[in-house]
């Protein structure tokens, strides 16, 4: 996909996406020629952030936030379908790799089983209260 980038010095920046696992990769023109990696999904919290959005390079554009240790990338898509959908992946990469990347997890105990305990939890975004269901790896 294509969206515009807020380079860390503050400019902006046509450019198109790739999904590499675990990464985000960020390339001039869309063969993907010379990418770069703009952000390791696995310690990124990912939101669409309707706050920060503006007119880039001439046009309105709709903000998706990748924040980690290393500081905030944003990146601006056309429309507000393409932002929420290029959020709602990226979002489900970086969970999928760390829980803590879009929840924050109790110590309250809803329930426990042979194999797993169910936990209180928090939705990042949405602070939304959830069970979350986790499972023992040793268990496996």
């Amino acid at each position: 996909g294509s969206c515009v980038y807020k380079q860390p010095d503050g400019t902006l920046k046509a450019v198109f996406l790739a999904l590499e696992w675990p990464a985000l990769q960020v390339a001039d023109d869309e063969s993907m020629t010379n990418p770069t990696v703009l952000e390791a999904l696995s310690s990124s919290v990912v939101k669409r952030n309707p706050k920060s959005d503006k007119t880039v390079l001439g046009k309105k554009g709709f903000c998706v936030e990748l924040a980690s240790k290393q500081g905030t990338h944003e990146l601006y898509f056309g429309n507000d379908i393409d932002g929420k959908e290029w959020a709602d992946i990226l979002r489900k990469y970086s969970v999928h790799f760390d829980l803590l990347n879009g929840f924050s997890v109790t110590s309250k105990v809803l329930g426990t089983g042979q194999y797993s305990t169910v936990k209180l939890g928090k939705n990042a975004l949405t602070n939304e209260l959830v069970a979350l269901k986790m499972i023992m790896k040793t268990r496996l």
